[in-house]
């Protein structure tokens, strides 16, 4: 049987990087329950949050945002300062 070149499986995503975080137990177990809730994985809900904070929420795939950020949280020690 010839091969006519094209590939198969799911479309492509367009360009993409992949990326490592670390979170809090208890938020990795939301964005979880978010990932059910909408029929989708953890890595497709934190690429949408991601693009959403970023001021990209039309690259969001699954989850759509009305949330803006606003700035870093203050926290006892004072704000990180740039070094």
């Amino acid at each position: 049987m010839a091969t006519t070149g094209r590939r198969t499986g799911r479309p492509s995503l367009g360009d993409r990087h992949v990326m490592t975080a670390r979170v809090p137990i208890p938020v990795r177990d939301e964005i979880d329950a978010i990932a059910e809730r909408f029929g989708t994985d953890r890595s497709t809900i934190l690429a949408d949050l991601a693009c959403a904070v970023t001021g990209h929420p039309d690259l969001a795939r699954r989850l759509r945002f009305t949330a803006e950020l606003i700035g870093p949280t203050a926290t006892e020690e004072g704000l990180p300062l740039a070094m």
